[in-house]
């Protein structure tokens, strides 16, 4: 049995087809014109980060971001998606957002279930 997320969202993503886009090895970036596969939700728990801050943990230092998601990996295999780098995020409780995913980690919860921590970066403060 998994445990309950406190403050859940509706969050929707929009996934890169990788098998249709030509990807940058280096970058791991599309070049040309990228293909993206229909918005799908998932309910996660988003916290927003100040960037100027550095912040260590245990597992490693967070990126430098405007935030992070937290969605459970059950739910993601459900759908059939596996959140990337390069992935958007464009939808969060209704509200239509542009952010880029920019890291995803991966973690176990002490139950044996595994969570994703997707950190993001907003394509409007990049400006």
């Amino acid at each position: 049995m998994r445990p309950g997320m406190m403050r859940t969202i509706r969050i929707g993503f929009t996934i890169l087809d990788r098998s249709q886009t030509a990807i940058d090895p280096d970058f791991r970036a599309p070049t040309g014109n990228p293909v993206w596969k229909d918005e799908v939700k998932v309910r996660g728990v988003i916290r927003y980060i100040k960037k100027e801050g550095f912040r260590q943990f245990p597992g490693g230092d967070e990126p430098l971001a405007d935030g992070r998601i937290l969605v459970w990996q059950d739910d993601l295999t459900e759908i059939g998606i596996m959140p990337q780098k390069g992935d958007r995020i464009t939808s969060v409780h209704g509200d239509t957002v542009d952010w880029t995913v920019i890291e995803v980690r991966t973690q176990i919860h002490m139950g044996g279930t595994f969570q994703d921590k997707l950190f993001f970066l907003s394509l409007l403060s990049q400006n």
